[in-house]
């Protein structure tokens, strides 16, 4: 297994370098809005249809040594949830007492506690017959420090967040530093999913749910225009009685979660697949 981690680790460090040298290349996706754009700062949200968009500093409440950031998302109103432009500025050092500054995201459903402008239903893990989250981001700055991090939780009772009790999250890139936090989990194994992809998965007592299920690609390359199958790695997890197939699907989300420094984003797509 250690093999297996100092390859991921390898890749992902030429990974970093790689795409940090095409992103400069590239520019920014930090550009003024247009008059079919809207801005909104830290921790204000935009609806529109099944989709929210929020750039949430979240760690700010745990550490007050976050400060002094520039955090916020651009919204193409008229293609949206594509062409959201996300953009990040932190202190050049990790907070003191969080893993990561915060999460900058779009989601489908109810993913946390906010609703879309459209509703959609929550179903229990067993009646759900499809689950795909498909996204296509393009990411700029310096790949060692943020995540690329599609995620949902689930709940005993529906729509309720306050019942959540796993988080389950697909790291599509994932720095040197979290492939570390991912290495000292508890290893569940190797899933391959319907598409051929294949997934690593740990988990930790550590989230905002108490159990947090992580994937990560096999090998530590990102995986940023990816399909990711996620009724099959839930039934996958719930054979190996991880999860529950009594608890609720309420909403995806994905976005960045900056460990510090500044960076920015694209989303070209994110759209799900659910019935």
């Amino acid at each position: 297994m250690k093999s297996v981690f100092a390859t991921i680790a390898l890749a992902a460090s030429l990974s970093c370098a790689a795409w940090s040298a095409d992103s400069a290349r590239a520019g920014s996706a930090q550009q003024a809005p247009s008059l079919h754009e809207v801005s909104i700062a830290s921790d204000e949200s935009y609806r529109q249809g099944r989709y929210v968009a929020m750039p949430s500093v979240w760690g700010r409440y745990a550490d007050p040594s976050i400060t002094g950031y520039d955090n916020r998302i651009t919204i193409r109103k008229s293609i949206f949830p594509a062409g959201t432009r996300i953009y990040w500025r932190f202190a050049n050092r990790k907070p003191l007492k969080v893993a990561v500054n915060g999460y900058n995201f779009i989601s489908y459903g109810r993913y946390w506690n906010i609703d879309p402008e459209i509703k959609i239903a929550s179903t229990k893990l067993s009646a759900i017959q499809n689950l795909e989250l498909r996204s296509h981001v393009r990411l700029y700055g310096d790949l060692r420090y943020f995540n690329l991090l599609t995620e949902f939780f689930l709940t005993k009772a529906p729509r309720n967040i306050e019942t959540r009790v796993a988080e389950i999250g697909w790291l599509q890139h994932a720095p040197p530093e979290t492939l570390t936090y991912f290495q000292g989990g508890r290893q569940i194994g190797l899933y391959k999913d319907k598409f051929g992809q294949e997934w690593l998965c740990a988990s930790h007592e550590d989230g905002a749910a108490g159990l947090y299920v992580k994937f990560l690609p096999k090998g530590g390359r990102s995986r940023l225009n990816v399909t990711i199958d996620a009724l099959g790695s839930l039934r996958w997890l719930i054979a190996r009685k991880i999860i529950s197939a009594d608890t609720y699907f309420n909403g995806a989300a994905v976005g960045i979660e900056p460990l510090q420094g500044t960076g920015s984003a694209i989303v070209d797509r994110f759209d799900v697949a659910y019935r």
